[in-house]
């Protein structure tokens, strides 16, 4: 009788003990609890949505995020206005961004993904968690939403962030603002699957590369392809000279603008090549629009509809250059 009893009282102990511990957890703050599930993830798949706020527009695309650990990812880039898609992949290798539509693969010198704030990486997510001191936290219903600052460009202060985190603490939106609290970007997470288990030839360059040019060799991808002008620039400043050469096929474009700032805009037509080409640049990586943009100090370069954009200058901000290269999306052609 008194063995029963005792039995009967350790196991009432052991179940008040797993309540306590639960309750604890759930009352967690879930700048606490997000962490420490990132750190023991194995693999994720993430599906979202990310809109540009800019001048030109808002716009929109469709990314979606692998990741297998302990350092693997790939970012899958999808134009709802195109089939061509774009991807980044991280590996043993290094950080390469594949063009399927021209078969080119840039291998890429940075320290992606540690540089700047990535909404669509549940550790960049966390880390920015971690880094900010001073964060605010607020309550909204079910939702949970923290302030807290932002990295842009490697060297930008004055950014700033709110994530939202849903009843489940997971994150469901994440909102980047710039020095002035113009919101710049949008990223709503519609789907979360933690710990899944993933194709590894997701993380192989050359495999994906393949299976998608054959894809765009079944399917091609028509370039209408004109020079284009940008439809937001810089105030005071106007088009001084434009050079351009080349045939349909292979045209060359130098803009130079001049007045308050002065800046060159670089316009090459690329076309799609039977064999791989890879290129090394250098440069943070910034998404736009279906694209990835290379930033670099004084320059960024990105690839869409088949050109290959430049935008220099060393009086223009990076962020400007940005909404300058996002306004060709939907700029005045000839």
């Amino acid at each position: 009788m008194k063995r029963t009893i005792f039995k009967l009282f350790l196991i009432i102990n052991i179940l008040i003990a797993i309540s306590f511990a639960t309750g604890c957890k759930k009352n967690k703050p879930v700048d606490e609890t997000f962490p420490e599930l990132v750190n023991k993830l194995t693999s994720y798949k993430l599906v979202g949505t990310l809109e540009s706020n800019f001048p030109s527009g808002t716009k929109e695309c469709n990314v979606t995020t692998y990741y297998q650990s302990p350092n693997m990812y790939r970012v899958e880039l999808q134009n709802p206005n195109t089939i061509e898609t774009q991807i980044m992949i991280k590996n043993s290798n290094g950080v390469f961004v594949l063009v399927p539509s021209i078969n080119k693969t840039f291998k890429v010198n940075t320290s992606w993904p540690a540089n700047s704030s990535y909404p669509y990486l549940l550790q960049s997510i966390s880390n920015d968690i971690i880094s900010d001191s001073n964060m605010i936290t607020k309550k909204e219903g079910n939702n949970t939403i923290l302030e807290l600052k932002a990295k842009l460009f490697n060297n930008d202060q004055n950014t700033t962030q709110k994530i939202i985190f849903d009843e489940n603490k997971m994150p469901k939106e994440v909102l980047l603002y710039d020095e002035n609290q113009h919101l710049l970007t949008h990223f709503v997470v519609k789907s979360v699957e933690l710990n899944v288990s993933l194709d590894q030839q997701l993380f192989k360059t050359t495999e994906s590369l393949e299976t998608l040019n054959v894809y765009y060799k079944e399917n091609p991808v028509e370039h209408d392809r004109l020079v284009a002008y940008p439809t937001y620039f810089p105030d005071g400043t106007s088009l001084e000279e434009e050079v351009i050469t080349g045939d349909v096929m292979n045209k060359f474009a130098i803009m130079k603008f001049s007045g308050s700032t002065n800046y060159t805009i670089i316009q090459k037509f690329l076309n799609d090549s039977d064999t791989q080409v890879v290129e090394y640049v250098n440069g943070d990586i910034y998404v736009m629009n279906g694209s990835f943009v290379f930033v670099n100090d004084n320059n960024i370069v990105f690839y869409t509809n088949g050109v290959q954009y430049t935008i220099a200058s060393n009086e223009v901000s990076i962020m400007e250059m940005i909404k300058m290269g996002d306004s060709f999306l939907t700029s005045n052609i000839k």
